[in-house]
């Protein structure tokens, strides 16, 4: 089976979004940079992709909002907050999202 662009696509915005970018404006911006380029991918697909990338970061990246005020109303770190809880949740849903993206391109 191949990997499309979309799997590399979701783990760029993951990536951004550990090194301190919001994922919002990532999202903006891969898509920005992504309109011009033909690929052949239908756009709902690269927005489940791109939309992919942003809820996995929302949950698990220690910089983001969320996570900042969930840290600070129950006093347990960021990592604690974001990483050590949510492993398990953001792990599935990738990998449920992944296969669904798989399936949708080869259907």
């Amino acid at each position: 089976m191949n990997v499309n662009i979309l799997v590399g696509l979701t783990f760029v915005v993951i990536l951004l979004g550990f090194c301190g970018f919001p994922p919002i404006p990532v999202m903006v911006l891969l898509s920005g940079i992504l309109s011009g380029v033909p690929g052949g991918y239908p756009t709902d697909l690269v927005a489940l992709s791109l939309l992919l990338g942003v809820s996995v970061t929302i949950i698990i990246a220690p910089v983001t909002v969320p996570l900042l005020l969930i840290s600070s109303q129950n006093g347990r770190s960021l990592i604690d907050n974001g990483f050590r809880t949510n492993i398990l949740f953001a792990v599935m849903l990738l990998l449920v999202g992944l296969l669904y993206i798989q399936l949708l391109t080869l259907v």
